[in-house]
């Protein structure tokens, strides 16, 4: 797989898990190859390293320097 390809599989797999949930289980299960567990999305803060919920997220814009 290409450096954008990797780049891309975060977002494949939040797909992947909003249309299990929503739509129906699909074909696909992406697992560890170390395990065999199953991977999921999780969200962490950069500052703090800690878990966070989708409700504690907002959106900001972010200021350019021109």
């Amino acid at each position: 797989m290409t450096e954008k390809g990797r780049d891309l599989m975060p977002a494949i797999i939040a797909l992947t898990e909003w249309g299990d949930k929503w739509v129906s289980p699909g074909p696909v299960e992406f697992m560890h190859k170390e395990c065999g567990g199953h991977v999921r999305l999780c969200l962490c803060c950069t500052k703090c390293n800690g878990p966070v919920a989708v409700e504690q997220v907002e959106a900001a814009k972010v200021d350019q320097a021109t």
